[in-house]
């Protein structure tokens, strides 16, 4: 995990995943993420194709999704845990 100002980066053991965590207060999700790739990667350029509204918008349901994205995170070096 690394962080460059108020961007939080996480990146896979095997480098082919890598997921930025910023906040923003835009309320036009267009604009938002455009701001957001700004700040990310600022030669990025490419128009939003499609976009979901999440499930959840109270906290309860955003921490949850939160929850699930940072505890699937592992460290360089540490095998993934297996549920049997």
């Amino acid at each position: 995990m690394t962080t460059r100002g108020d961007v939080v980066a996480m990146e896979a053991p095997e480098h082919d995943l890598k997921i930025f965590l910023l906040e923003l207060t835009d309320g036009d999700a267009d604009r938002a993420i455009a701001s957001a790739w700004k700040r990310v990667e600022p030669t990025f350029a490419r128009a939003t194709k499609t976009r979901t509204t999440p499930p959840g918008r109270g906290p309860r349901r955003r921490g949850a999704q939160m929850g699930t994205v940072v505890a699937s995170y592992k460290p360089k070096g540490r095998e993934p845990v297996t549920k049997p």
